[in-house]
């Protein structure tokens, strides 16, 4: 009951403050001149701006600041191509990181099989070819570890290039 009370008292409270700043929130709307930022040029009636656009030198100036942005690089060709690039490169990491990923599939196929020729009791050239398929499968894995290295660096060096060409502009 006493929280019921107390809303209600806070809720009468509120609106005794609110209620006398009513009429001076009404009276704003009735004054002739703008009291806002722009008071000298909203007099020029028709002359450059139109009353009521808010925001009249906003608009004026993002055009402007569009216009510069498009004309801003002068060496727009070379920086298309140093965004292809990096697309290819990512592209190129992308394709070594699976090829990677298969390779360590292939050995661990390779060594469940050679677990599996133990356990059954395989014969000895069996698993000798087993071992050796793990064998060529770890060398591929580190030739593929040696290009995936190679192309990070690559793609490091092409970001690199592209932004340089951004900061030269």
């Amino acid at each position: 009951m006493k929280v019921i009370r107390a809303g209600i008292f806070a809720g009468l409270l509120a609106a005794a403050l609110v209620m006398p700043a009513t009429p001076a929130a009404a009276d704003h709307r009735d004054f002739k001149d703008n009291p806002g930022w722009h008071r000298g040029h909203d007099k020029k009636h028709g002359k450059r701006y139109h009353k009521g656009w808010p925001h009249r030198d906003e608009h004026r100036f993002r055009r402007h600041a569009r216009y510069d942005a498009r004309h801003r690089f002068r060496n727009r060709d070379e920086i298309r191509s140093d965004i292809r690039d990096v697309r290819l490169a990512r592209r190129e990491v992308a394709k070594d990181r699976r090829e990677l990923r298969e390779a360590y599939g292939e050995l661990r196929k390779d060594r469940a099989e050679l677990r599996h020729d133990i356990r059954r009791g395989a014969s000895p050239d069996e698993i000798a070819a087993d071992r050796r398929e793990i064998r060529e499968d770890l060398a591929k894995i580190a030739e593929r570890r040696k290009e995936l290295h190679e192309s990070r660096a690559k793609l490091e060096a092409e970001r690199r290039d592209l932004r340089d060409n951004f900061r030269r502009r």
